[in-house]
């Protein structure tokens, strides 16, 4: 009886490592098939980041948009469900002003509801935009004229910039860039596109 009772003891244990074996082999398996996919995920976003694909031939039709906001006298407007903000003057005024909603040294205040009504006329005419952005950013000449702007676009953790510079140079501007900026992309002769680090 006790002869049996450790042969079945064994057999018992042999059967445990077996299965012990097989579980931490499958283990293995599924963990290389992760690793496999996670490359391939991360060089296929790799891929798509640096080589954006779009051609954004219609950064010109957001001109109509630009004119307007340069009307209203706007210079940084940002349009984010986490921060809603517009600066056209010497103050910034935003939906809150905790983290990097306004990114500006000037005076900043939340809306009321004057202002609340501005930026949403404000987001309305962005919403034109030929491509989803971020915020966007336009500066003046002292007589009052647009001379650029950048918009940013929202290509989640892609940091892509269409950039209004009429007459710009991608020699020029490859000899002054910084090690954060990874590609110029001409599109017209007013228009370039920005692709940035995104750490």
């Amino acid at each position: 009886m006790a002869t049996t009772d450790f042969a079945v003891h064994v057999e018992y244990g042999s059967a445990m490592r077996r299965l012990a074996l097989l579980i931490g082999l499958l283990l293995v398996v599924l963990s290389l098939v992760v690793a496999g996919l996670t490359v391939v995920t991360v060089m296929g976003a790799r891929a798509w980041v640096h080589q954006p694909g779009d051609t954004y031939d219609r950064a010109p039709e957001a001109m109509s948009v630009l004119r307007a906001l340069e009307r209203e006298r706007v210079t940084f407007l940002r349009t984010q469900d986490w921060c809603q903000a517009y600066k056209d003057g010497d103050s910034v005024h935003a939906n809150t002003l905790t983290g990097t909603c306004t990114v500006t040294s000037g005076p900043a205040h939340t809306f009321d509801a004057v202002t609340r009504a501005r930026y949403d006329t404000l987001a309305q005419m962005a919403a034109e935009m030929p491509y989803a952005m971020n915020y966007v950013e336009i500066t003046y000449a002292a007589d009052g004229r647009m001379t650029g702007a950048q918009i940013s676009l929202d290509k989640g953790f892609s940091r892509q910039t269409l950039v209004y510079d009429p007459g710009y140079s991608l020699d020029a501007l490859r000899a002054t860039s910084s090690p954060d900026i990874l590609a110029y992309t001409a599109i017209d002769p007013d228009w370039y596109l920005l692709l940035e680090d995104w750490n």
